[in-house]
């Protein structure tokens, strides 16, 4: 028996609610500093709390380990940074460069508002990618994937627009 369209609209309504849900909250956490990094941490309940829509064929546990893994995969980069230039000292040396740093640790920021906004835009739209990717096959490594490449599209953007840091 097929379901009637008037049961799954509302779960496509939903579905569509939160992939837009998500994508903005991956977007805020790209474009506030330290506030955004912070509402980031409920990326992972917020997939996993979701995943009978978003991968319905993937276990609790492994549902869990996947919205974490793409947590992990939005921000290893900035931390990775900010550790490694307080471990190494700043110069030569000094860490990796990343545009996501001046997220987590709020101490200079770009001078552009385009700087800001449109890595951040970009970012989102890749983990929305990701997201749909998840919802067209079921299952959460999309999402992950996208997310990890995230960094490195909000990276790519960063590099192409003029700007300089003020502290």
């Amino acid at each position: 028996m097929t379901p009637s369209p008037l049961r799954t609209q509302p779960a496509r309504l939903a579905q569509a609610g939160l992939l837009c849900g998500v994508a903005m909250m991956v977007f805020i956490a790209y474009a506030l500093p330290v506030f955004g990094f912070l509402a980031s941490m409920g990326l992972p309940f917020m997939t996993h709390k979701a995943r009978r829509y978003l991968w319905p064929q993937t276990s609790r546990g492994s549902s869990l380990a996947w919205s974490v893994m793409a947590w992990a995969g939005l921000w290893v980069s900035g931390l990775l940074s900010t550790f490694a230039t307080v471990l190494d000292g700043p110069g030569e040396g000094g860490g990796f460069e990343v545009s996501t740093q001046w997220l987590v640790i709020a101490l200079c920021a770009p001078d552009s508002l385009n700087a800001v906004l449109l890595p951040a835009l970009a970012a989102a739209v890749t983990c929305l990618a990701g997201l749909l990717g998840a919802v067209t096959t079921r299952r959460a490594w999309p999402w992950v994937a996208a997310a990890w490449l995230a960094p490195c599209v909000h990276y790519w953007v960063f590099a192409q627009i003029p700007h300089e840091f003020f502290c």
